[in-house]
């Protein structure tokens, strides 16, 4: 019997070293062994063809250049923005604000369409480490219409926010630049509702709490302005402390919705690659957790992290009843310092009359 399961073994990774990934597959399918050995198998012949393409340094895909340099031209085009006045530094931010964000998302819905097009790419995926299938959350169907339409319109009052500070002035211009971020924020979040991406839903919630009380204080001002500074303290230095302290305000919203502890295998652990503009940079790796829940199994691509996960370790996972891919492993999203960093900013702009006394 272990002379048997040798020879497949060696088999197996012969055609694989060959490069001959399908035949692999071909021959995987052929034998007459469990279902459960066959996904174990196919798993060893997807890590060696990943790791093949790893060691070209382009990571899961070829990074495109289309939406790469519409981003580094965009950049450009607004920070040169600020050496000129008025309408036309307003046309400069607009315009590079297109190249930055709009043409890269159009650019990535188009690439995501096609690659939904695939036929039973969900169904190949979810069999590929369990014998029965699996819920992933790595592979999601298509963007509905309503997605796409909302995720435009939030990046057009982004725009429209920096462009009204050409039209309106003092406590008008701050309320309108507030009602369309918190606008903007709260579609963003419907639409990460929507794709599941928990994450993401914490962070635009937060934002559009921020914004709602940031709009109120810009209203507050304008029916008494002589208290303007008072309002400013009350409502901005609250709206910013979940963004200051995002560290505690995420771990405490994933506590209370992650609520059942499951214990979870890695099943795989992909890299992306740190190799890039010709030098080095730490790998990141995507560890894949399957695990249990209510009769379900789920395959989860956990975040991007800088640490290692191998083959057949085992964890403990905390899941939501609600969700089972809404997942919690005491670990912060790489975006944090970007929330901190605003709040450290709006709790400034809060103190900043008082400071000026």
């Amino acid at each position: 019997m272990d002379y048997e399961r040798n020879w497949i073994l060696d088999k197996v990774y012969d055609l694989a070293d060959q490069k001959k990934y399908d035949e692999a597959r071909k021959f995987i399918a052929d034998l007459t062994i469990p279902a459960d050995e066959k996904a174990r198998l196919n798993m060893h012949v997807w890590q060696i063809q990943q790791k093949e393409v790893d060691s070209h340094g382009k990571g899961f895909d070829k990074i495109p250049m289309t939406p790469v340099i519409s981003m580094i031209l965009g950049f450009v085009v607004i920070c040169s923005a600020f050496f000129f006045k008025d309408t036309l530094q307003t046309v400069l931010v607009t315009v590079g604000l297109i190249m930055a964000g709009v043409i890269p998302a159009i650019y990535c819905f188009i690439e995501k369409r096609r690659i939904n097009k695939t036929s039973g790419k969900y169904e190949t995926e979810s069999h590929r480490y369990v014998k029965e299938g699996a819920d992933i959350n790595y592979v999601k169907p298509e963007a509905p219409a309503w997605v796409v339409g909302f995720t435009i319109l939030g990046v057009g009052l982004i725009i429209g926010a920096m462009a009204v500070t050409n039209v309106l002035k003092g406590a008008y211009e701050r309320l309108a630049i507030c009602a369309m971020l918190t606008a903007a924020f709260v579609l963003f979040f419907l639409c990460c509702k929507n794709r599941r991406r928990h994450d993401s839903v914490i962070s635009m919630k937060l934002l559009a709490v921020c914004g709602v009380l940031y709009t109120i204080f810009s209203i507050s001002a304008i029916f008494d302005p002589a208290n303007e500074k008072y309002y400013g303290l009350i409502f901005c230095s609250f709206g910013a402390m979940p963004l200051l302290l995002y560290p505690v305000t995420f771990a405490f919203i994933k506590r209370k919705q992650c609520t059942v502890k499951v214990e979870a295998e890695c099943v795989d652990c992909t890299i992306v690659s740190g190799l890039g503009g010709g030098r080095r940079l730490p790998d990141r790796y995507y560890a894949f957790w399957k695990y249990s829940y209510e009769g379900v199994t789920y395959v989860h691509r956990d975040m991007a992290s800088y640490k290692k996960t191998e083959f057949g370790e085992f964890t403990e996972l905390f899941i939501a009843p609600s969700d089972p891919h809404n997942v919690y492993r005491r670990k912060l999203p790489i975006t944090s310092s970007i929330y901190i960093a605003a709040g450290f900013f709006m709790t400034v702009y809060a103190f900043l009359p008082f400071i000026g006394q």
